[in-house]
């Protein structure tokens, strides 16, 4: 059997009193083949993926916090699905030693909670150098990608999507649109290259050769 050093993001964990439970259902290697895993507010869809054991038990109550990693889109993708708080932090606050990789160069390890208290909490025991700012009643200005970014959605994401900018608008909250991510296309074709030949890299090294998949992963169940 493989061994492997436990993760510093669990030994922080651990460290702050946290009592692991279990370990909760991914895609096969965090990438691409769906497990068993279902939605918790209907069985009969997508949990999302490739994190999706962790979103669903945080969703179903089994659990106020559970981990999650994310090379795509599988820490806010099943947050989103489940209908939970999901961090995805910045490159490099959360250490990924002790994680299987799948893209080293783009890997992230993230969590989900129910609530954003939680999340926050778990941010201070997770993140490096992590600072809590007294509460002050001050709202964040949030930015949107613009159309290129929001085209790869369909009809009825981009809807919704659009009716929580109003829900936030509404709150008071200042919504920015930005371009930031007009050559979408190409920044997808390069992160699917660079995943795929990183992801073969790790593989050879453990002695397996991953199956390469027919369609684009961000499409599916992917980290």
């Amino acid at each position: 059997m493989l061994e492997a050093p436990e993760s510093t993001a669990w030994t922080r964990l651990a460290d702050a009193g946290a009592v692991p439970l279990g370990k909760t259902v991914t895609a096969e290697f965090a990438y691409f083949a769906p497990g068993p895993t279902r939605n918790p507010h209907d069985p009969g869809r997508t949990p999302g993926g490739s994190s999706s054991g962790s979103a669903a038990a945080v969703a179903a109550g089994l659990c106020p916090l559970a981990l999650g990693t994310q090379t795509v889109g599988s820490v806010v993708r099943p947050a989103a699905f489940c209908g939970v708080v999901g961090v995805k932090p910045s490159f490099g606050r959360v250490p990924t030693d002790g994680v299987v990789p799948v893209s080293t160069s783009v890997d992230h390890v993230g969590w989900f909670t129910q609530d954003v208290a939680g999340a926050e909490l778990a941010a201070a025991v997770l993140c490096d150098d992590w600072d809590t700012l007294p509460e002050s009643g001050f709202r964040p200005t949030l930015g949107v990608p613009a159309e290129a970014y929001l085209d790869q959605a369909d009809e009825v994401g981009r809807r919704r999507f659009e009716a929580q900018l109003d829900a936030l608008d509404q709150a008071g909250y200042e919504i920015v649109r930005t371009d930031v991510l007009d050559d979408v296309e190409a920044v997808n074709e390069r992160h699917e290259r660079l995943m795929a030949g990183e992801m073969a890299l790790v593989h050879r090294e453990r002695g397996g050769t991953p199956t390469t998949p027919t369609t684009t992963p961000r499409r599916h169940a992917t980290s």
